[in-house]
């Protein structure tokens, strides 16, 4: 089964939204090397305010934001999805950042449905026809996902080809589901501590390994 996928607060299934991202296949072709999608944990815990006084969800905002500013639109598309327990927000990626993080506004509640969503965003992103499928996903805790379990959510990105990059933020983060979800898609794997400036950081090296493996695959 499939959760529900909420776009931009409309409450539409995401199998709905095969439309936009054939639309989007069309506009952009081959042009773009990469799609990505930002995943961000927006349940519960994110809201705790131990994270340099602000937020963990705050914190995660930041350093998206970051990340994105220094993506390339002629190169990457970029969409965004947050969850807890469902996909509450989905952009589909695109080159035109500025919806972004100004849509980031919501508060951190609920459960953490992680494996489900994964499932989702990749169906979605299995859609697009770049050379690169890629999703860099943050999660403070367990997945207390009683649809899917991790084989599940592994296998649904290998057959969409997508790539898992995952960060375990904070001390009650799973950091051995996350580190299987990374490795065993070839993706990255991070464990950061509850420090606003190491996940900005975090964020910057991951978009420079993005970049140069974009770069590398261009030069061939």
């Amino acid at each position: 089964m499939s959760l529900p996928i909420r776009k931009n607060g409309s409450g539409s299934m995401i199998e709905k939204l095969k439309y936009a991202a054939i639309q989007q296949r069309r506009l952009y072709g081959s042009s773009h090397r990469e799609a990505l999608v930002l995943m961000l944990d927006s349940s519960g815990s994110m809201a705790n305010r131990d994270c340099n006084g602000i937020s963990r969800f705050e914190a995660a905002r930041n350093a998206i934001g970051r990340f994105i500013a220094a993506c390339n639109p002629a190169i990457s598309l970029v969409g965004l999805a947050t969850f807890n327990d469902s996909v509450t927000k989905y952009i589909e990626p695109t080159s035109n950042y500025g919806l972004m993080i100004s849509s980031l506004t919501e508060f951190p509640y609920g459960n953490t449905f992680m494996y489900s969503a994964i499932i989702n965003v990749c169906k979605e992103l299995g859609e697009y026809e770049t050379s690169v499928k890629r999703v860099v996903l943050l999660s403070d805790g367990w997945s207390n996902d009683h649809h899917y379990g991790i084989g599940d959510a592994i296998s649904r990105a290998k057959a969409s080809g997508v790539i898992l990059d995952t960060i375990a933020f904070g001390d009650t983060a799973d950091v051995e589901s996350l580190r299987r979800l990374a490795v065993e898609t070839g993706g990255v794997f991070r464990d950061v501590p509850l420090s606003a400036e190491l996940l900005a950081r975090t964020y910057q090296q991951l978009e420079v390994r993005v970049r140069g493996l974009l770069e590398n695959r261009s030069k061939r």
